[in-house]
């Protein structure tokens, strides 16, 4: 038992190792969309291709002032072991906002995060993310205060489950 536990850090980030998770989610909108902060939830999944190095997208959905807000990201994300059960994570990549409600209204941008997993035995891992979205030409460009770009700031933290259905071992 005690070799699986000591060897949970490095099959979490081999080649086909599948990562789902759940979590609940703070965003602080940037200013100018005059949306404050709001609570929501959401679900990941990402896919190892190489040791530590994945594919992952998540979808989450909260509301504030009449408006629902449905983030989309999608990254390569790389993974770094500190410990025997911790890996600190970094990842950019694609951010698709969708806004419906009193706005209906959609933007692109680009969005990176950092991140912790920790190993909370066998297959299961507590994670929290730290989330900034840049949107370079955001919807919300022809209002009164108009703006150059957007900034949503975002945590999230949940639970993971990692599994690797080839059951390729690990060195």
């Amino acid at each position: 038992m005690a070799l699986v536990l000591l060897g949970a850090p490095a099959w979490a980030q081999s080649a086909g190792t599948v990562e789902l998770g759940a979590y609940a989610r703070f965003t602080e909108y940037d200013n100018s969309l005059g949306l404050g902060e709001a609570l929501g939830v959401g679900g990941r999944v990402g896919v190892f291709f190489l040791r530590g190095l994945a594919l992952e997208a998540d979808l989450s959905r909260s509301s504030t002032g009449g408006v629902t807000h449905k983030p989309l990201h999608a990254w390569l994300a790389y993974s770094v072991p500190t410990g025997s059960a911790a890996q600190v994570l970094v990842g950019a990549g694609y951010v698709r906002n969708a806004y419906s409600g009193d706005r209906d209204v959609s933007e692109n941008g680009i969005s990176g995060f950092v991140g912790l997993r920790v190993r909370a035995g066998g297959r299961l891992a507590v994670r929290i993310d730290a989330i900034e979205d840049y949107i370079g030409h955001p919807a919300n460009h022809r209002t009164a205060n108009a703006v150059p770009y957007n900034g949503n700031l975002g945590l999230q933290v949940g639970v993971s489950w990692l599994v690797n259905p080839l059951g390729r071992a690990t060195r």
